[in-house]
């Protein structure tokens, strides 16, 4: 294949972004950079090479290299056409001091089939202080949309980023995607000994994720690790959904989320465990083990969701089903959650668990278990919704969570002595889904 084309030299885009300056601001010994009004919008810092769009810039960097943006809002170019490709190397993308870029991914990109748009394979992404949108075209034919699409082993961490999903359709989409892919490097079973190495890795910290997606989706049966801090959440979907795999050549492995002032807002609930295959029912998935260590969140149900906190649905037996979750929190308040805990199993007939807040608190509090601690400061708060005015998860904004959660969590409330969520006053602002 050949690479994508480059244009040495872009002019200033006219396009700004709110509450950010048009041009950027220059200075000498404050250590901030000098930009001239002609600097390019991309650039690979190692080579100086220029690009017209982002994907054409990681198609050249090499392995370790860093890619700078210095533009406000969306270029005057428009979004990107084609998927962000990163195979077998380690990318930086951040935005330059004093600007404040906004990535947009079309879904009617050239390509019917393009409906992942960051796809990493055994590689590892940075991204820093930029605002990414994803718009979800309303197509039958694709079966489902990914933001980020890690295939076998991969690592991306965001660091102050906020993601738009406009999805008015409601068509399956997620912010990321696990999956094993073909071709794709899988690490040798472990001997019984030892534990399974960390086969995938995303860490989320201080960000802002809005609009009708999940936020994870593990469909492989690879390890990983899964953390975010001082983030907020306003999704339709849950914050992990994990599917499972029928993957018979690997035994599963086990799914490690963490979870530490957060404040989550999800239609579907935060975690979602089915076993069960939906598209090929003589085909039997795999369920994941998953281990959560959550500390000083906010989660809270949307104001038309009835879903739990937690759904397990499986062909596994009830006892089977729920000791594939361990859960160590701390300092948690839930917000118009009525159900904390639901479990299904359909073998060897149809039978349902169901755990209300006292019997939550009870069961992780057992003796026999080493969860004990959710007990400590968990509360359970109604949701004030009715003058909200929320239509859908792209109608709230950080301010509006801010001034509704200052009643209920008093300044040091939480185990480090800061107040329980995300610090919301902290958070990059949101770009517009349009």
């Amino acid at each position: 294949d050949s690479p994508p084309s480059s244009d040495p030299q872009l002019p200033w885009p006219d396009t700004s972004f709110p509450g950010q300056p048009q041009t950027p601001a220059t200075g000498g010994d404050s250590g901030s950079i000098v930009i001239e009004a002609s600097a390019p919008a991309i650039t690979v810092d190692s080579s100086g090479q220029t690009f017209e769009t982002l994907e054409a810039a990681c198609w050249a960097a090499e392995d370790g290299d860093v890619v700078v943006l210095r533009f406000n809002g969306l270029r005057p170019v428009g979004k990107e056409r084609h998927p962000l490709r990163i195979v077998g190397k380690e990318i930086t993308v951040r935005s330059a001091i004093g600007f404040a870029p906004v990535v947009g991914f079309d879904g009617g990109l050239e390509s019917p089939h393009d409906s992942r748009l960051i796809d990493i394979s055994d590689g590892s992404l940075e991204l820093s202080g930029v605002s990414l949108q994803l718009a979800v075209r309303d197509d039958p034919a694709t079966d489902s949309w990914a933001l980020f699409s890690l295939k076998g082993t991969g690592r991306v961490r965001l660091t102050d980023v906020a993601i738009d999903v406009s999805n008015p359709s409601q068509r399956p989409a997620t912010v990321f995607e696990f999956i094993s892919g073909l071709g794709i490097r899988v690490a040798p079973m472990p001997s019984d000994e030892s534990q399974p190495e960390l086969e995938y890795q995303v860490e989320i910290d201080r960000c802002w994720i809005r609009g009708g997606c999940e936020l994870f989706t593990a469909a492989n049966m690879l390890p990983g690790n899964l953390e975010v801090s001082q983030t907020a959440l306003a999704i339709s979907g849950s914050l992990l959904n994990s599917m499972g795999a029928t993957d018979r050549d690997h035994e599963p492995g086990g799914i490690e989320l963490h979870i530490e002032h957060v404040t989550a807002l999800c239609g579907r609930g935060l975690i979602r465990m089915s076993d069960r295959d939906l598209t090929r029912t003589a085909s039997e998935r795999q369920l994941m083990p998953v281990v959560v260590t959550a500390r000083n969140n906010v989660f809270a149900a949307l104001p038309t969701s009835a879903s739990p906190l937690i759904t397990m649905a499986g062909t596994s037996n009830v006892d089977d089903l729920l000791r594939k979750l361990a859960w160590f929190g701390r300092r948690n308040s839930y917000y118009e959650i009525r159900s904390l805990w639901h479990v299904e199993s359909g073998s060897p007939a149809v039978e349902f668990e169901s755990f209300g807040a006292a019997r939550w608190v009870e069961y992780w509090n057992h003796p026999s278990l080493e969860t004990r601690g959710e007990a400590v400061g968990a509360e359970f708060w109604p949701w004030l919704w009715t003058a909200s005015g929320w239509q859908t998860v792209n109608d709230i904004h950080k301010d509006d969570l801010l001034i509704r959660l200052s009643d209920t969590l008093p300044i040091g409330s939480a185990t480090d002595g800061t107040t329980i969520g995300a610090d919301l006053t902290g958070l990059r602002a949101r770009p517009s889904s349009r």
